[in-house]
């Protein structure tokens, strides 16, 4: 199995004030399993699937990022983390393009 890179979590320890980040779907898979809170909702167990699919090549890394993200917002686990716009529908155009130029 390979371990793969998402963008970074940052979550609550078991420590107050302390905060780990999470790098890798590796990381949110140990998180999962082994420092969750004992009152784990139903996203819980689909987060530790995903993750387990996505370490496996199944799946995404980003698809068991937000897996994690849902279930720590189920089970009211403090996270920072960057999220993606939502899409207008518009493609952005990196330059604008320009006419000839005079002399």
């Amino acid at each position: 199995m390979m371990d793969y890179a998402v963008k970074e979590v940052a979550v609550e320890t078991a420590q107050i004030g302390r905060m780990r980040v999470l790098a890798s779907v590796g990381d949110l898979a140990r998180y999962l399993l082994e420092e969750w809170p004992d009152d784990a909702g139903e996203k819980h167990r689909a987060a530790r699937e995903a993750c387990l699919e996505a370490l496996a090549g199944k799946i995404s890394p980003g698809v068991a990022r937000i897996a994690f993200l849902e279930a720590a917002e189920q089970d009211n686990v403090w996270t920072m983390a960057t999220q993606r716009p939502e899409s207008t529908g518009k493609v952005e155009h990196r330059f604008k393009r320009r006419g000839a130029y005079r002399r």
